[in-house]
C-alpha cells in the first residue's frame, strides 16, 4: 500500500491523489497446529521468540475480503460477494459485527476513528467530481457528504481535505520560480458534522510538508508551507493560523519535496529536531529552521529503480535519487544503490552505511531494524537488528518475512518450504525478539497488516484473521 505523501504533492507540478487504501488481508487460523508451528519456527531461526498464549482469533472472514483497517476500538473490512457492490463490515474487536452498507464501484474506504468513518469516490480522470461522505461508527447512518475534495488526512475531531474541483498544477516543464502563485485549497472539517472549521489556499509552486504521527498512513502531525522565496510557515492544525515564520537562506534553487526532521520513524527525533530537508534532483539539503542556514548538503546517490519501503512508507522510486528520511534519532537515512546509508544530522557525516537492505522498519532507543525487498516488492524472509550510532549489526532476523504494519508495528511471518502452516509474530525492533501469536493453514503471499493496543489483523488473497495482541507484544 502506498503511504508516501509528500506536501510537494499540492504545488510541485504533479496532482495530487490520497494514500492507497490497504491490500486485502487474510485470516490465518489453525490453533490445534500452533504449538508446533512455533516449535519448528524457534529451531529453525535461533532467535529469542516469545509463544503467546494459543488463543484462537477474534474473528476470520473465509472469503471476499478486499481491504480491512482499525480504528476506535473496531474492525473494518470491505468485502465482495461476486455480484453487485461491494460492501463495508464494522465488527467490535471482540468479532461481534455491528453493521454493514453498500459501497458504490467507485467507493473505497479510507480510515476510521471514534469520530467517523471516512469513505471516498476517487475519479483520478475527473476529481472535480470526487466525493468524501463520513459515516457513524457506531451505527453506519450517514453524518456528512461532500462533493469536490479527497482526502488529506485526520487531526483530532477533524479531517482535512482538499478541493479537487479547482486542483491547480504547473504544466510539465514549467519553472515554479517564475509561475504565477496560483492555488489549492485545503479545507479543514469537523469531522462529526463535516462544518468548515478552517481553509487555507496554498500556492501552486509551493512546496508542502504534512508530518505524519508515528509515519501513519492519515494522521497528521504538522503542516508546513516553504515559498519559492525560502520564506518557511508552520500552521496550527487546530486553527489554520500561522504558528511559526522562518527563512530558508538561501532560499531553494528549485522546488522540490519538503520534510521536516520532526517527521520520520516512531521515536524522539533527536538531533533533526528543528531541521528541515528539501530534495530536488541536485541532492539533499538540510537546513536549521531557526537560523535559516543550509547546515550541509547531500549529493544525489547511485539511481535508484523500483519498488522500495522506506519507514514504513511504500511507493515507488523512478530513476533517480531516493529522498533523505528520518530514520532513527538524530540520523537521515537514504538508498543509496543495493544499501541503506545513515548521515548525522548535525554535520551530514556518513554515521554508517548497511549493504544488502533498503527497507527501514523501524526503530527501538539505540537500534534500527532494516529489512530488503525482492523484485516482485515483496519482503524478502531476512532483516538485521543494527546500531543506530554505528550500524553493527546486533541480531539477525534469518527465515522471517517482515512486514510494516499499519499502527507502526513489525509483522513477521514464515512457512518452511513444503509446509502449509504459517507462523506470524511480532518484532520488536529494540531487542530482536519475536512474539508470536497465531498461524495459519496457508499462505498466499505477503500480508497486511493493522495492530492497535488489543487486536492484530492481518489479510491477503481475500481472507482476513483478526487476534488478539499478546500480552508481551503490547507497549
Amino acid at each position: 500500500m502506498t503511504a508516501t505523501i509528500d506536501l510537494g504533492d499540492l504545488g510541485g507540478g504533479e496532482s495530487w491523489a490520497p494514500p492507497e487504501t490497504p491490500r486485502p488481508r487474510r485470516r490465518l487460523s489453525g490453533p490445534a497446529r500452533w504449538v508446533a508451528a512455533v516449535a519448528v519456527a524457534v529451531l529453525a531461526a535461533g532467535l529469542p521468540v516469545t509463544s503467546a498464549a494459543a488463543a484462537g482469533p477474534v474473528l476470520h472472514l473465509a472469503g471476499g475480503a478486499l481491504t480491512t483497517a482499525l480504528g476506535g476500538g473496531r474492525i473494518y473490512a470491505t468485502r465482495f460477494g461476486g455480484e453487485g457492490p461491494h460492501r463495508l463490515e464494522a465488527y467490535g474487536e471482540d468479532g461481534a459485527r455491528l453493521w454493514d452498507t453498500d459501497l458504490s464501484d467507485s467507493q473505497v474506504f479510507m480510515f476510521a476513528d471514534d469520530d467517523a468513518a471516512l469513505l471516498s469516490v476517487r475519479l483520478p480522470d475527473n476529481p472535480a467530481l470526487e466525493t468524501v461522505t463520513a459515516l457513524d461508527p457506531r451505527t453506519g447512518a450517514q453524518l456528512w457528504q461532500r462533493g469536490g475534495v479527497s482526502v488529506v488526512g485526520r487531526l483530532p475531531g477533524r479531517v482535512m481535505l482538499v478541493d479537487t474541483s479547482r486542483r491547480v498544477t504547473l504544466p510539465a516543464g514549467a519553472d515554479p520560480q517564475a509561475e504565477p502563485r496560483e492555488a489549492n485549497q485545503l479545507v479543514t472539517v469537523d469531522a462529526r458534522t463535516g462544518a468548515p472549521v478552517w481553509s487555507l489556499a496554498v500556492p501552486v509552486n509551493a512546496m508542502v510538508a504534512f508530518g505524519r504521527g508515528g509515519n501513519t498512513l492519515f494522521d497528521l502531525a504538522s503542516f508546513s508551507v516553504c515559498d519559492p522565496d525560502g520564506t518557511l510557515r508552520e500552521y496550527d492544525l487546530a486553527t489554520g493560523a500561522v504558528a511559526r515564520t522562518d527563512r530558508l537562506e538561501p532560499g531553494p534553487a528549485e522546488s522540490g519535496s519538503l520534510r521536516t526532521g520532526e517527521d520520520g520513524a516512531a521515536g524522539p527525533p533527536g538531533a533533526r529536531a528543528g531541521q528541515v530537508r528539501i530534495s530536488t534532483d541536485r541532492g539533499d539539503d538540510v537546513y536549521d529552521r531557526a537560523s535559516g542556514q543550509m547546515l550541509w548538503h547531500a549529493a544525489p546517490g547511485p539511481p535508484v529503480l523500483g519498488t522500495f519501503v522506506n519507514v514504513g512508507n511504500t511507493g515507488q522510486a523512478a530513476i533517480g535519487q531516493w529522498p533523505l528520511s528520518g530514520c532513527a534519532p538524530g540520523l537521515w537515512c537514504r538508498l543509496d544503490g543495493a544499501g541503506l546509508v545513515a548521515y548525522e544530522a548535525r554535520t551530514g557525516r556518513q554515521a554508517w552505511r548497511v549493504d544488502g537492505f533498503t527497507t527501514v522498519l523501524g526503530a527501538g532507543a539505540e537500534t534500527v531494524a532494516l529489512g530488503a525487498l525482492g523484485d516482485n516488492g515483496q519482503s524478502l524472509a531476512a532483516g538485521v537488528i543494527v546500531d543506530a550510532r554505528t550500524g553493527a549489526i546486533r541480531s539477525r532476523i534469518d527465515g522471517w518475512h517482515p512486514v510494516v504494519a499499519e499502527g507502526h508495528r513489525i509483522v513477521v511471518w514464515r512457512r518452511p518450504d513444503g509446509q502449509r502452516v504459517t507462523t506470524l509474530g511480532l518484532l520488536d525492533p529494540g531487542t530482536g525478539r519475536i512474539t508470536v501469536f497465531g498461524t495459519g493453514d496457508s499462505w498466499g503471499g505477503m500480508p497486511s497488516c493493522s495492530v492497535d493496543a488489543r487486536v492484530v489483523a492481518c489479510g491477503v488473497a481475500g481472507e482476513l484473521t483478526v487476534w488478539p495482541l499478546p500480552a508481551a507484544a503490547r507497549r
